[in-house]
């Protein structure tokens, strides 16, 4: 076995969330009276944490940005939570790992009550020993560095277990938060990141199911 600990993910890993996410933003956007977005800038907001997202793809200044963010939580927590595809390959994945023996972490940027009601809804919450999410607080644990660093404390992993330790994300801030805490890290193709977002990454697959031969090899 390369690894005996796995944290993945949520976004684009475990699910797709492109409806839910992309909807919720456009209610946000027509609630303060602004123009749409497309696509290609809706699927942006998907990886960072929200707020950023609200700055950088919508022009919100802080304010404003904030305020963005307390309407997309309430409005997605009531239905675009629901409004999501569990990723093709995860279930029997999860299954073959926890089977091994393989302990199993979230690590998202994305709400913990989301994260939970999320796992829950999909019937794979039981699999994971600990889920570290991001805080409903603005100013919180919001960043994938801190996040992952919060998964690794509560699982009591440390030293030479780090090494045995791997997440698997598809954006690059998966890549630099893995690096920042001394873990290995997948890139995933098929979310919402791409090849040049994992030059750093230990390893590049196209489909979450090639995790298995990377973790049992």
């Amino acid at each position: 076995m390369n690894y005996n600990t796995v944290l993945f993910d949520l976004d684009g890993t475990l699910i797709d969330p492109y409806e839910g996410i992309s909807n919720t933003i456009l209610h946000v956007l027509e609630q303060f009276g602004d123009e749409k977005l497309s696509s290609e800038v809706l699927v942006k907001f998907i990886g960072p944490p929200l707020i950023e997202g609200f700055k950088m793809f919508a022009g919100y200044d802080d304010k404003k940005a904030r305020k963005a963010l307390e309407i997309y939580r309430e409005s997605y927590i009531k239905k675009g939570v629901y409004e999501a595809t569990l990723t093709e390959g995860v279930r029997p994945l999860l299954a073959a790992l926890s089977k091994a023996g393989v302990r199993l972490g979230v690590a998202t940027s994305k709400p913990d009550i989301m994260t939970e009601i999320i796992l829950k809804h999909f019937s794979v919450y039981d699999y994971f020993e600990f889920i570290s999410a991001a805080e409903l607080s603005p100013d919180g644990r919001n960043e994938k560095s801190p996040i992952i660093a919060y998964a690794l404390e509560n699982m009591k992993i440390s030293g030479d277990e780090l090494k045995k330790t791997v997440i698997i994300g598809d954006r690059h801030h998966d890549v630099s938060g893995a690096k920042d805490n001394g873990i290995a890290c997948v890139g995933l193709l098929s979310g919402f990141g791409n090849r040049a977002e994992f030059a750093d990454a230990d390893y590049i697959i196209d489909e979450i199911a090639e995790l298995e031969k990377i973790v049992l090899a």
